[in-house]
């Protein structure tokens, strides 16, 4: 009988022996407040988070995590690790203190292992590196909609134009089907661009050309908008046949890279309403012309008469058209634009009155009624006809 007890005891023993303790949990809550803002990860230890335990902010305990994605409030169970007593470590999500956590797997925090940036020489962090193609890139991505759709969608994003930054707030543009070429095999290049001053889109419809016999180059066909109106988005390619736009109709033309803005405002100039670019700088030159800049408004006064350039020139006046001789010119010398006088014959004749001017530029003029061809004559330009 004792012996049967000895032998039970001993292997009682053994087995307690092997037993595993199972460690005491603890519920917590992920997170802490430092500085004054939520914070999940500890900084200073890699793949440690703060945890509240019990939810008290005055007791809180770094763990170690490898369980659970960190969102700050999220209910833990946090024990002592089995083989480091001394350290804390996530257990998992106490599931009793929510029904559903929105079905999240969890990944643990990678994204050093996606980065390509250089630490020293020759050396890179990230074992995984995530190579970014264009069509990753959001900001003004032009992309398909929905399928069956004829239109795309344009992604939001910040533009700098005529001197100021603007905001594109994302939209979809018409519907490009309207375009699709008419004719039987047939294709073309629709191009969507932005325009710059009125912050919309608008398109550009290329040249239709055959698809049974391309063009050298089709990419040739894409029109470009005048870069003073506009600045394109993306080209996309029609059919006779397109029934959906799909990424494979889309040509990315976004510049993805470009030269920072110039230091100061820029002025864009018109003459007569036609653009004839931007500027930094305007410099105001001549007599009796005073700038004023006061904030950010300008104010240019011109005072008087500007005295304009004058030349003289004597010969005889030839006429351009024989025989009537309507047309004349003086043939010597440099001529420019500006008020015309002419003597003929010792007798001045009276601008509008006496002749009209026709290409100021090579010093042509007509005369309304033609004055005989004298032995001298005179023009001067930019100076008032003498009395």
């Amino acid at each position: 009988m004792a012996q049967g007890r000895r032998r039970l005891e001993r292997a009682l023993r053994g087995m307690l022996d092997k037993k595993v303790d199972k460690p005491k949990e603890y519920k917590g809550l992920l997170g802490a407040w430092v500085a004054g803002v939520e914070t999940v990860g500890v900084a200073t230890r890699p793949d440690f988070v703060y945890v509240r335990l019990r939810g008290a902010t005055g007791e809180v305990v770094q763990a170690f995590n490898d369980e659970v994605s960190e969102v700050f409030d999220l209910p833990v169970i946090v024990i002592r690790d089995p083989k480091n007593p001394h350290l804390w470590r996530i257990s998992g999500r106490d599931i009793g203190q929510y029904g559903d956590w929105g079905g999240a797997s969890y990944i643990q925090p990678h994204g050093r292992s996606h980065s390509f940036t250089p630490q020293s020489e020759g050396e890179f962090t990230g074992s995984d590196p995530a190579w970014i193609f264009k069509r990753q890139y959001m900001p003004l991505l032009p992309r398909p909609i929905t399928t069956g759709s004829g239109a795309i969608y344009i992604e939001a994003d910040y533009y700098w134009w005529a001197g100021s930054y603007h905001y594109w707030p994302g939209s979809g543009t018409d519907d490009l089907f309207q375009y699709r070429p008419t004719g039987g095999g047939a294709g073309r290049f629709v191009t969507v661009y932005i325009r710059g001053d009125e912050g919309i889109p608008d398109y550009l419809v290329g040249p239709e050309f055959s698809l049974i016999f391309p063009p050298p180059d089709p990419l040739e066909m894409i029109l470009v908008p005048d870069p003073d109106i506009g600045f394109a988005i993306a080209a996309v390619s029609l059919q006779t046949g397109t029934e959906q736009i799909g990424w494979q109709e889309i040509y990315d033309l976004r510049l993805t890279t470009v030269a920072p803005p110039e230091t100061g405002s820029a002025v864009h100039i018109y003459d007569e309403g036609v653009s004839k670019g931007q500027v930094s700088a305007l410099d105001f030159v001549g007599q009796n012309v005073e700038a004023i800049v006061t904030g950010s408004y300008a104010w240019v006064s011109v005072t008087g008469t500007a005295t304009t350039a004058t030349y003289l020139r004597s010969g005889e006046a030839i006429p351009l058209f024989s025989p009537t001789g309507v047309y004349w010119t003086v043939s010597e010398g440099q001529y420019v634009t500006g008020s015309l006088a002419v003597m003929a014959n010792g007798v001045w004749q009276i601008p509008v009155t006496d002749f009209t001017e026709q290409y100021p530029e090579s010093g042509t003029f007509q005369f309304t009624e033609s004055p005989e061809t004298g032995t001298l004559v005179a023009a001067i330009w930019g100076a008032p006809v003498p009395q």
